[in-house]
């Protein structure tokens, strides 16, 4: 017999119109099934092609980097974001002296333990909120940026795509959709550690276990961070998940697979809903939103964000 192949985690939503699509990534629809509000996470693509790659993984290197050489690199990034902020009085969530000895004593090295025979443990979970933080405000890290409101995500996929509509020189080529990304904070909210416990318990036969869906709560965690003094982060809704590798050797190649990728090749039981929509429709659908109260008036406060929703109010559609 043949190897089994993967199950597919995708599932797609093809939408023809914007109000179907915002139809469709309601919590209200048929496709979401939570009985407590804010469970589902949202991400929106301005192309349907895009994957799940955090942005620390997205640069382009002659040879694949070693976990060693990965971690140096997003080491470095953090270290230089918490000193810089420090020196401009900005304040840093969960500082400490610990942090400021272990991780941020001497840039481009670290002091901070390793775990099982020889892995790395990074991010550590002391700097979460940190590394939050830094992502938020544009810093490449292994943080992939989600929404807890799906209209939110949509403005993000229908702003950029909007653009392409408008010059076409700019699109990527052959790009022909946008799209929102979904995914159950239910199947997320478990602790690693916790996980692990559970992961234990199935193998004692303790505990009935659903086929691939604790390898997936180990494989994944919800990182949130202080949402007081991060206007962008509270008026966006911002969560982010975070790739927990079973293993991480420091000579052994980073795994920078994009997380829809990692579903499939590891065969887990936890399905994303993509819901797509033309992209000939993104202007409309980011003249909807914005009366819906969906703009960057109110995604990113200040004098800043009314500028910028006045300027995007070329992009919308003229009127039948």
């Amino acid at each position: 017999m043949g190897s089994r192949k993967p199950r597919a985690c995708i599932r797609e939503v093809r939408c023809t119109t914007e109000h179907e699509f915002l139809d469709a990534i309601s919590p209200r629809s048929s496709h979401f099934d939570e009985g407590e509000p804010y469970r589902v996470l949202f991400r929106g693509h301005a192309d349907a092609r895009f994957q799940l790659l955090p942005s620390a993984h997205r640069a382009k290197r002659k040879s694949p980097p070693t976990n060693e050489e990965q971690v140096r690199y997003e080491l470095e990034a953090i270290q230089n974001f918490f000193w810089l902020a420090d020196r401009c009085g900005l304040p840093l969530p969960e500082d400490s002296q610990v942090h400021r000895r272990d991780l941020f004593s001497d840039v481009g090295n670290y002091n901070f333990p390793l775990r099982r025979q020889g892995d790395l443990l990074w991010p550590p979970r002391e700097i979460w909120s940190l590394l939050a933080l830094a992502q938020h405000h544009g810093l490449p890290t292994r943080l992939l940026d989600w929404s807890l409101d799906a209209r939110i995500a949509a403005y993000f996929a229908a702003c950029e795509a909007a653009e392409w509509v408008v010059q076409p020189s700019k699109a990527p080529p052959r790009v022909s959709e946008l799209a929102v990304w979904a995914i159950s904070r239910s199947d997320l909210k478990v602790d690693n550690l916790l996980s692990e416990i559970l992961s234990d318990l199935a193998r004692k036969r303790q505990l009935p276990k659903k086929r691939g869906q604790l390898a997936f709560l180990k494989l994944y965690a919800v990182v949130t961070a202080p949402a007081a003094g991060n206007q962008n982060l509270r008026a966006q809704k911002g969560v982010f998940t975070l790739h927990l590798p079973p293993t991480m050797k420091t000579t052994s190649p980073a795994d920078r697979r994009p997380m829809d990728q990692i579903l499939v090749d590891e065969n887990v039981q936890v399905t994303l809903t993509k819901f797509v929509l033309p992209i000939a429709r993104a202007r409309e659908l980011l003249r909807l939103l914005a009366f819906e109260g969906i703009s960057a008036a109110e995604l990113f406060p200040g004098y800043g964000g009314v500028v910028r929703a006045l300027g995007q109010r070329r992009l919308w559609a003229p009127e039948e």
